[in-house]
């Protein structure tokens, strides 16, 4: 898969996505409209920084996003956030 189907929008339910192991340059689309996404695994794709869409972090369930050079871990305290970029000096 080299791009996340229009469709997935319309999953307003959606909690969990998996789109590891693909061929993935960026996150566009409209995951920021899945008001109960919680946890995104995008690992193993070819992602940088610049394609995974700001707002995504602005979801309020979302707790967990891993990719190979980025996770993002929201903690259970109001307004606190960390973004670790791994494996970026390798």
């Amino acid at each position: 898969m080299c791009y996340l189907p229009e469709e997935l929008a319309d999953l307003k339910k959606l909690e969990e996505i998996s789109v590891a192991r693909n061929e993935l340059t960026s996150l566009h689309g409209d995951l920021d409209s899945l008001p109960r996404l919680k946890s995104i695994n995008a690992s193993h794709n070819r992602l940088k920084d610049a394609s995974i869409p700001s707002q995504l972090f602005d979801l309020e369930d979302l707790s967990t996003f891993v990719s190979f050079n980025l996770t993002f871990v929201r903690f259970s305290q109001p307004h606190i956030s960390y973004r670790f970029n791994c494996l970026s000096s390798l």
